[in-house]
C-alpha cells in the first residue's frame, strides 16, 4: 500500500483547454459539474474508509484491556468494557455498511463520468486537442483503476475483521464470567493484533480516495475531507 498514487491531469483543465469558441458553453459547464460530483464521491468514501479505520482502532484498544481484565475479576471494569465493546461493534458495522454504499457510488459515478468524458471527446473537432484530452481521460482511467484496487485490496483483510469483531460480540455477551473471560484473553489480543495491522492499508487507501478526488477539480472547490462522525 506504498504505492504513490499517479498524478492526474486536472479535469477542469481539459475544459479550460475547450474554450474555444468552438466549444459551448453548456458543454464545458456539464464537464465541470460531473468532476465536481464524481470528486465528491471519491472524497466521500475516503471518508468512509477513515470512519471504519476510527472504529477499528479503537475495538482493537477495548480488546487489548479486555485481554486482561481476567486479572481484575469480571466485576466493575469488564461491564464496562464489554458495553463500550458492544457500542463500538454497533458503530463498525454501520460504518463497514456506509463504505459498502460508497464504493457502489464510486463504481456508479466513475461509469458516468467517464461516459461523459469520451462522449465529449468524440465531439472535439481539433485532433491536437482531442489526443490530449483522450490522454488526460487515460490517466483519470489509470489513477482510478489503481485506487480501486487499493480498496479490494482492503477490502479482504477488512472482511475476516468485521466477522471477527461480530463474533467476539456474541461470545462475550454470552461468556461475561471470569472462566470466559480468562479463555478468551488470547484471541482479544490476537485479534487486536490483526486488526492493528490492517490499519495502515486502510489509511493509504483513505489518502489514494481523497488525493484523487481533489486531482479532479481546481483547488479552491476540494471536498471537505473532514469524518462523518458515525
Amino acid at each position: 500500500m506504498s504505492r504513490v498514487l499517479r498524478p492526474v491531469v486536472l479535469a477542469f483543465s481539459i475544459f479550460a483547454v475547450g474554450s474555444l469558441s468552438t466549444m459551448p458553453l453548456a458543454c464545458q459547464a456539464t464537464g465541470l459539474s460531473a468532476a465536481s460530483s464524481a470528486s465528491k464521491t471519491f472524497a466521500n468514501m475516503g471518508t468512509s474508509i477513515g470512519d471504519v479505520r476510527d472504529s477499528l482502532e479503537k475495538i482493537a484498544s477495548n480488546l487489548d484491556e479486555m485481554s486482561s481484565a481476567e486479572k481484575r475479576g469480571v466485576s466493575g471494569d469488564i461491564q464496562k468494557l464489554f458495553s463500550s465493546y458492544s457500542s463500538l461493534e454497533a458503530r463498525l458495522a454501520k460504518t463497514a455498511k456506509r463504505l459498502d454504499d460508497a464504493a457502489a457510488a464510486c463504481k456508479r459515478e466513475t461509469t458516468s463520468y467517464l461516459d461523459l468524458r469520451r462522449k465529449q471527446n468524440a465531439s472535439m473537432t481539433d485532433a491536437a486537442v482531442k489526443q490530449l484530452d483522450l490522454k488526460q481521460i487515460d490517466e483519470l482511467v489509470t489513477s482510478e483503476g489503481q485506487t480501486r484496487d487499493a480498496y479490494m485490496a482492503v477490502k479482504s483483510r477488512l472482511e475476516p475483521l468485521l466477522s471477527s469483531a461480530a463474533s467476539l460480540e456474541t461470545y462475550l455477551a454470552n461468556n461475561l464470567n471470569a472462566a470466559g473471560v480468562e479463555a478468551g484473553a488470547s484471541l482479544f489480543k490476537k485479534t487486536a493484533g490483526q486488526i492493528r495491522d490492517a490499519l495502515p492499508a486502510l489509511a493509504a487507501c483513505e489518502r489514494e480516495y481523497r488525493e484523487l478526488a481533489d486531482s479532479m477539480v481546481p483547488p479552491k472547490d476540494r471536498p471537505t475531507t473532514s469524518s462523518s462522525g458515525a
